[in-house]
């Protein structure tokens, strides 16, 4: 326990600092150097506001600008190393209970290194987001959302095996991009009563499990014509579904790579009342 609370001391001091004031919020710098730290968990709690995230430059692990009211909130950043293991909880302690989100303006520019594996765990409220992966080595990604817009991009493959990928979303609207090159091995989606679109293009390199289970929300699949894909809609019931570019068979579907690909989507579909559509696109460029 000293240890731990010792190298968290040392890591806040090797840390950089600047605030910056002005009569509506505060600027606050956070930086963290690399330590010969082999892994990084990244715990996020985020109230509202908006929040991105995207790669940092050179020996750093983790470079960020908070921009908030300092009257209401204070961000929290908790860093300590054990065994090479980091552990980085972003939090914000609440000043003013009596305060809605939506009156203030809370930003959050997180930056991280692309030199060590990641494991992220996100939880997100009522916020705008932009969540930037496509230069990170992520072994694994949990994200929960309330009532948020967020987009979720890997533009290019992840060089780690990610374990497993879950998204659960509630009155929101999501898009998230690439997720064939979020090199997944099991991704597991939950939607509430929000607008989705997952996007599986990309360069997908394994057998790839999917579970889906949709409440009301509205669902569109874009998965790439080159990649071998099956679906299992067993589960689905009262749900609107509608599925392009491939052959039914029961009810199951699968297009024509299916058998042929090294790689491969297999997709569980549950879904109540909501509405899933399914379109068969080309990997690169255009639909």
């Amino acid at each position: 326990m000293f240890r731990k609370f010792f190298l968290l001391i040392a890591a806040v001091l090797l840390g950089v600092t600047s605030v910056a004031s002005s009569d509506q919020t505060t600027i606050l710098h956070r930086e963290i150097k690399l330590s010969g730290e082999k892994l990084v968990e990244v715990k996020i709690e985020f109230g509202a506001g908006e929040l991105k995230i995207g790669k940092a430059q050179g020996k750093v692990l983790f470079d960020a600008d908070f921009e908030y009211p300092k009257e209401k909130l204070q961000p929290v950043v908790e860093y300590s190393k054990e065994n090479s293991v980091g552990q980085l909880k972003l939090s914000m302690e609440r000043k003013d209970e009596g305060t809605h989100w939506k009156d203030f303006k809370n930003t959050w520019n997180l930056r991280f290194t692309n030199k060590v594996p990641l494991s992220f765990d996100i939880e997100m409220g009522a916020n705008k987001a932009d969540l930037d992966f496509s230069e990170f080595k992520v072994k694994k990604l949990n994200i929960e959302t309330g009532a948020s817009k967020t987009t979720l991009r890997f533009n290019r493959p992840n060089k780690e095996v990610m374990e497993e990928l879950k998204l659960a979303v509630g009155a929101a609207k999501l898009r998230a991009e690439g997720l064939g090159n979020a090199n997944f091995k099991q991704m597991c989606f939950q939607g509430g009563v929000g607008t989705y679109t997952l996007d599986f293009r990309g360069d997908l390199r394994q057998k790839a499990r999917v579970d889906i289970s949709m409440g009301l929300g509205q669902l569109t699949l874009l998965i790439p014509k080159e990649v071998g894909a099956k679906i299992d809609a067993s589960g689905v019931s009262l749900c609107v579904f509608s599925v392009g570019g491939f052959e039914k068979q029961d009810k199951t579907y699968i297009n024509e790579s299916y058998g042929k690909t090294e790689a491969e989507l297999i997709i569980h579909l549950e879904c109540g009342l909501g509405s899933i559509n399914i379109e068969s696109v080309n990997n690169k460029g255009g639909d």
